[in-house]
């Protein structure tokens, strides 16, 4: 295989390969995003989360009147009520969503086009352009054409990226950009600044898209400093520079709409959501920044001679010495996203995350997957870790290591439990560095041990069709469920990271051999998982949309619901529906909205158990229950005072 290692400019810590594979035509490339397109076109408008719903509102407002908040009410005298990810925003019933607004002005012309379906489309172009970059950056990192195509077949078939293609969420954009970081930062060099330059505007900008986006600064510039040759402070002052206009633009969008220049505002009632939780890392992050900047950290690093790995794990320990307990607490996050979702010890942050009957863990109805259990291969990233050790690690490599390190310890910090969901999808930005790891890896065992390509295949179609019917026959509730849901790609992934560690003091070609073909058949399990995933996935979300189509044709569509699902009415939401959780604000002020929406001919409904809780516990305290049991297309309740002319049952 033609890896070619070589030096920047004459003798970098970190070697990088040479590209032997040229990058994906234009056709190819024109046929991944008509493939995504059409998948988008054919998609579900079903919202997954309640994060959707204020997405879809988003781009509505920002569609429709170029407004960074939403009208939540449009009848006179209804004063605008909470909604935890929505707060009351200046004008008469707006609210101003958490979520950074670049999302909605990015999305804005896809809603305009299309509605919701539009917004699916957004993300189809931005998982399009992954593939696309994914490819770019493994060319850059010395791969074949074969490593390089496994590399996104690995990324499209045998990771939770698919999940994520055609949602609303923006985190295939954001995944986008931090590809679209990392190309430039690895085609910088001294005498031509524009790559990094480009690099810090595409992160700046990425800042009002997702706030995490900021991880980029402090990884890419600790990259230049330790990884790359020439002038470093030079280029790492360009890229830092370049950050400011997005910064100031994102901190822009948040005076606009929240009276708040500040560029990292996330504004709502989910503990580890809290910014201010955050700031002993963001203060270790800024302390890294300025010390690797200022410092010739390169040459530090050589003195200690980290291809002597008592040196690193002497620096460990003294360090865990000294921050003893932010250390445990560091790893507990880290066991819990990387290796098993089931240690999630903090189940009073949400009210989603319970135990059910088995003991085991319930995020939101789902067994939520850490991101091993989601893909298995996962110990193919040793190899680099111990190239590291050794002093070996190339290059690119090692920006790929930087970045996926900063996201991973970002929300392994406070143990985020990223909300509702199948999978870790806070560390969807490490999936393109895995898979290309992973690629060349398995190419150079492959070429290394004359294995077989088509016998890897085979290993890999029969672990796929393995854990396939394994899991589909787990589908119901049960004892079992949960643990063969997770456990046994923790099992067959534990023995590919034995497997790396025998190769590693071996380093003979039967060993090799023996890696290539666990990795192979990790990968079918992967696979398998993937696509389990993106059919729940779909699943589910069909099924809102069928239910938001029942409910919408049971009430008028300018009716006012009071829900604690309001991703069941997105659509009618964007077609006149007004939207309200029950039971978060002060009573008084709920009476007062369904009041002026009654008073103006309008229709009030709770939805839902919890909604006939709050209408009878808060609202109508004395009404006879046995009198108003609803309408019978839906779990909807008429409130009270409704007009005679609304659907009553």
């Amino acid at each position: 295989m033609e890896f070619a290692a070589a030096n920047e400019s004459g003798g970098a810590l970190g070697t990088f390969l040479r590209p032997v594979a040229p990058p994906l035509g234009a056709r190819t490339a024109a046929l991944i995003f008509l493939a995504l397109a059409v998948g988008a076109a054919l998609s579900p408008a079903g919202l997954f989360t309640v994060d959707e719903y204020f997405y879809v509102r988003a781009a509505e407002a920002f569609a429709e009147e170029g407004a960074l908040t939403f009208q939540q009410f449009d009848v006179e005298g209804a004063p605008a009520l909470d909604m935890n990810f929505a707060r009351p925003a200046a004008g008469e019933g707006r609210l101003a969503p958490q979520y950074p607004s670049g999302y909605a002005i990015l999305a804005a012309p896809f809603f305009a086009a299309f509605g919701i379906k539009g917004l699916v489309l957004l993300n189809a172009v931005a998982a399009a352009a992954s593939l696309w970059l994914t490819h770019r950056i493994a060319c850059a990192l010395g791969a074949d054409r074969h490593a390089a195509a496994l590399a996104v077949l690995v990324l499209a078939a045998c990771t939770y990226w698919s999940t994520y293609a055609y949602a609303i969420w923006p985190h295939m954009i954001a995944l986008a950009i931090i590809l679209a970081v990392i190309d430039r930062a690895l085609a910088s060099r001294d005498g031509d600044f524009r790559p990094i330059a480009a690099a810090g505007l595409i992160a700046g900008v990425a800042q009002s898209i997702r706030i995490d986006m900021i991880v980029l600064a402090p990884a890419i510039v600790l990259w230049l400093r330790l990884f790359c040759d020439g002038d470093t402070r030079r280029r790492s002052a360009i890229f830092l520079a370049s950050l400011a206009p997005g910064l100031v633009f994102a901190a822009s969008l948040n005076f606009l709409k929240l009276g708040a220049f500040n560029p990292f505002v996330y504004d709502n009632d989910v503990v580890s959501n809290d910014e201010r939780a955050f700031l002993p890392l963001a203060a270790a992050a800024s302390a890294l920044l300025l010390s690797v900047f200022a410092l010739d950290v390169r040459r530090i690093f050589r003195r200690l001679k980290f291809g002597r790995t008592r040196w690193a794990l002497a620096l460990v320990g003294v360090g865990a010495l000294f921050f003893a307990p932010a250390v445990a607490s560091l790893a507990r996050g880290y066991w819990y996203s990387l290796v098993d979702a089931q240690s999630y010890q903090f189940l009073d942050r949400q009210t989603g995350i319970v135990r059910d009957q088995w003991g085991w863990l319930s995020f939101y109805g789902f067994s939520k997957k850490a991101l091993a259990q989601s893909v298995p291969f996962l110990p193919l990233a040793l190899y680099p870790i111990i190239r590291f050790f050794r002093g070996e690690l190339r290059r690119g490599e090692a920006l790929l290591l930087i970045v996926s390190a900063a996201f991973a310890t970002l929300y392994a910090f406070n143990e985020t439990d990223s909300g509702l969901g199948l999978n870790a999808r806070f560390l969807l930005p490490l999936l393109p560095a895995i898979s290309i790891v992973a690629a060349i890896e398995i190419r150079q065992l492959q070429e290394e041990s004359s294995v077989d390509p088509f016998a890897l295949a085979r290993f890999a179609l029969a672990a796929a069709l393995s854990f396939f019917a394994l899991r589909f026959a787990t589908q119901g509730p049960g004892p079992l469920a949960t643990p063969l849901d997770l456990y046994p790609q923790l099992l067959i992934g534990a023995l590919l990271a034995a497997a790396v560690a025998v190769h590693h003091f071996d380093g003979g070609k039967r060993t090799g051999a023996m890696v290539a073909k666990i990795a192979a058949l990790t990968l079918g399990a992967s696979a398998a998982i993937s696509a389990t995933d993106f059919i729940k996935d779909r699943s589910y979300r069909s099924y809102v949309e069928r239910e938001g189509a029942r409910y919408m044709a049971a009430i008028p569509d300018d009716a006012l619901v009071m829900t604690t699902r309001p991703s069941f009415f997105a659509g009618g939401a964007t077609s006149g529906l007004s939207i309200a959780y029950p039971g978060i604000n002060d009573t008084d002020r709920e009476r007062a909205a369904i009041g002026a929406f009654q008073r103006a001919g309008r229709c009030a409904y709770a939805q839902g158990k919890e909604g006939r809780r709050w209408l009878y516990d808060r609202i109508a305290p004395g009404a006879d229950r046995r009198t108003n049991p609803g309408l019978a297309v839906a779990d909807l309740m008429p409130i009270p005072g409704n007009p005679a002319s609304c659907p009553s049952g």
